[in-house]
């Protein structure tokens, strides 16, 4: 049985090499007839001969190969079908996670009768990763645990009961709502106040004057869900986004965590708002 934590060891080693090291025991341990060097040649060509021999000179310092005056050689109590076998599992889950934190696309097309929305589907398959705006806002709400932000630098009345809407649809404890020059929208905001302080919306605007004659505000179109999950882009709420084209990014992991710490940040400056 291989050692849990030899593999472990290995698989943080190898890094971006795992999938090469992988291929390389598993030919190396039915290996008889030469160098390893000599079956890279011979399996895979020139294609991948640099990227291999890399993987190979990393599985030399795990002494799961040696190396000679002819080449790389299998260790033959390292090199083992079963630790290529570990190391193809530990790729695979590598590469799942990998994909888990890519972004993906959302965006709104026109409304019906749609030029754009008619000529997708026929342009080719990869329309199926395209995702509507208001399903990706409600996903992004809906796994939020702690908070979820909506910073929404224009509302109108639709645009505000959509905001509202998607904070509300959201589990987590806190429900922030940030804002620009809360004055031009408080006839909105006051209509649906009822609802905001049934989920216990809070509301920041963050619109602050300089003192030399302009304002420091933001532009930015984002839905966050705690530190794990946001879309930036151009979707604002408002009527006429119906009309027009808006796209953005889901995005994960690092950048998310990044993005929520500027957005903790902008909510030490915002003015909180009493509605």
């Amino acid at each position: 049985m291989i050692d849990s934590r030899f593999v472990d060891t290995l698989v943080l080693g190898l890094g971006d090499r795992l999938a090469d090291a992988a291929d390389i025991v598993h030919q190396t341990a039915m290996w008889t007839h030469g160098s390893v060097d000599r079956m890279i040649e011979a399996g895979y060509g020139k294609s991948r001969a640099t990227g291999l021999r890399l993987a190979a000179d990393a599985l030399c310092r795990f002494k799961v190969l040696e190396r000679d005056q002819s080449g790389w050689r299998p260790n033959p109590l390292a090199c083992t079908p079963e630790l290529a076998s570990t190391l193809h599992g530990a790729d695979a889950g590598r590469r799942m996670a990998i994909r888990e934190t890519l972004p993906t696309l959302a965006a709104t097309l026109p409304a019906e009768p749609s030029a754009l929305g008619r000529l997708l589907p026929t342009a080719g398959l990869r329309h199926v990763l395209v995702n509507r705006t208001d399903d990706a806002f409600l996903d992004i709400a809906a796994s939020a645990q702690l908070s979820i932000t909506v910073m929404a630098p224009y509302l109108n009345e639709e645009g505000t009961k959509w905001a509202v809407s998607v904070l509300r649809a959201s589990p987590a404890e806190r429900k922030i709502l940030v804002i620009r020059e809360y004055p031009k929208v408080k006839v909105h905001i006051d209509m649906v106040s009822d609802d905001l302080r049934a989920g216990r919306v809070e509301i920041f605007d963050y619109h602050l004057a300089s003192n030399r004659g302009w304002y420091e505000t933001f532009h930015a179109k984002v839905v966050l869900a705690d530190d794990t999950t946001a879309y930036i882009g151009s979707a604002n709420f408002l009527k006429y986004w119906r009309h027009s084209v808006e796209i953005g990014v889901v995005v994960k992991g690092d950048v998310a965590r990044t993005l929520h710490f500027v957005v903790a940040a902008i909510l030490q400056i915002a003015a909180p708002i009493a509605y």
